[in-house]
């Protein structure tokens, strides 16, 4: 798993339509895994860009963000939305019977959920909007933006069986929000 898992990466460019265009990475890993089939085994390589990250680690920080969903501009901002796989593991974790300690689970709850970033500019790292699926934790995914006064998200959730409303767990299912970032 980890010889092949990488968080995601988020790279800027300009120059496209000259034959070097320049490529920056913002977030991401200097060295990765690379396996060779000859000698059946991997190594750790450096990455293909030969750079080592601006302002981070892949995953913008998060081991758990395996994707980067969508990305738009609100406010003449860029506000990235993730695919955050904490919950979904926590869950897959515990069918398989491996049961964490408590500590360890409320630690890692306050991280469950999609996360959303925002750049505010072109020489500052990602601001984090959310951390914890937009008020929900069981949105794993900031699936889809769109923009004009305010900026509505669509999330990813997969949970459509948590509908007791007498609970203290969020309800399931994707949710359409709308937002005003100021």
């Amino acid at each position: 798993f980890l010889g092949t898992y990488r968080p995601t990466h988020i790279c800027r460019g300009k120059d496209f339509d000259t034959k070097k265009p320049r490529i920056e990475l913002l977030y991401g890993l200097s060295h990765l895994p690379k396996y060779d089939p000859a000698a059946k085994e991997g190594t750790i390589v450096p990455n293909g860009m030969g750079q080592v990250p601006k302002y981070g680690l892949a995953g913008i920080n998060n081991f758990f963000n395996n994707y980067t969903w969508w990305m738009e501009l609100y406010h003449g901002r860029l506000f990235v939305g993730t695919m955050d796989f904490l919950y979904v593991a926590g869950g897959i974790l515990e069918e398989q019977g491996i049961n964490l300690p408590e500590e360890i689970k409320n630690f890692a709850h306050q991280f469950s959920g999609a996360d959303l970033y925002r750049f505010t500019s072109l020489d500052t790292p990602a601001i984090p909007v959310s951390i914890s699926g937009v008020g929900n934790y069981t949105n794993y995914g900031v699936r889809t933006m769109v923009a004009d006064d305010f900026l509505y998200i669509g999330t990813a959730n997969a949970m459509n069986l948590m509908t007791d409303l007498t609970d203290d767990k969020p309800e399931g299912g994707w949710e359409l929000l709308k937002l005003k970032i100021e």
